[in-house]
C-alpha cells in the first residue's frame, strides 16, 4: 500500500512560518513614518502663518481677555501685598501697550514692569475713568488699584482693523473685569424715587 505524504513534510523549509506568512507583522517602517511627519510639518509651517490673517476678531478677543486678566492680577497684587499697584496704558497708533506699575519705593519713585504689546492690528482706542475723563489718541494714563478696592475702576476699549470694538470694564470692589462686544459706559446714578 502506498501512502501519500504531504509535500510540506518532505522538504524541511517547505511550509515554514516564513513561507506561510505567519509571524510577519504588518506596519510601517521608520523611514515611512519620518516621511509622513516631515510632510505634515511642512504643511503646518505653510498654513499657520496664514491662519493669523484669517482671524482679526479672534486677536481682538484674545487681547481683550489679556487686558482683563492684567486688571484682575493687578488688583490681586494690591490686595495681597497691601500696596498700590497700577496699570499704565499707552495709546499710540504705532505701538500701543500696557504695563504694570509697581508701588512707590522709599524715595517716592515707581518702577514699571515690561510693556505688554497688543497683537498685530489691535489698538487701544480709549481709557474711560469714573470721573468721565477719556484718554484717547496719543495719550497715556496710569490707573491705580488701592488695596481696599476704592480705586481702580475704569473701562478700556480696544478696536481692530475691521473697526470691531470690545470693551473691558473693571469693578475694583469685587475685583472682576467683564468684557463686552461693543462700547461700554459707566452707569450714572439718578437719584430720586
Amino acid at each position: 500500500m502506498r501512502t501519500w505524504m504531504c509535500p510540506t513534510l518532505l522538504h524541511p523549509l517547505a511550509g515554514s512560518e516564513r513561507e506561510r506568512g505567519a509571524g510577519v507583522e504588518g506596519g510601517f517602517t521608520l523611514m515611512e513614518m519620518l516621511a509622513v511627519v516631515f510632510v505634515i510639518g511642512v504643511t503646518l509651517a505653510l498654513l499657520l502663518p496664514n491662519l493669523d490673517k484669517l482671524s482679526p476678531k479672534h486677536r481682538l478677543r484674545a487681547a481683550t481677555r489679556e487686558v482683563a486678566a492684567t486688571m484682575e492680577f493687578c488688583r490681586h497684587l494690591s490686595v495681597t501685598k497691601a500696596a498700590t499697584y497700577g496699570i499704565q496704558y499707552q495709546l499710540d497708533d504705532q505701538s500701543p501697550y500696557y504695563r504694570i506699575v509697581l508701588p512707590e519705593d522709599e524715595f517716592g519713585e515707581r518702577e514699571f514692569l515690561s510693556p505688554r504689546s497688543l497683537p498685530k492690528g489691535v489698538m487701544l482706542r480709549e481709557v474711560i475713568l469714573p470721573n468721565s475723563d477719556r484718554i484717547t489718541g496719543f495719550g497715556s494714563t496710569i490707573v491705580d488699584f488701592s488695596p481696599t478696592g476704592e480705586t481702580g475702576s475704569h473701562i478700556v476699549t480696544l478696536v481692530n482693523e475691521q473697526d470691531q470694538i470690545w470693551s473691558v470694564k473693571f469693578q475694583p470692589l469685587i475685583g472682576i473685569a467683564s468684557f463686552t462686544n461693543g462700547e461700554v459706559e459707566f452707569e450714572q446714578y439718578r437719584g430720586g424715587p
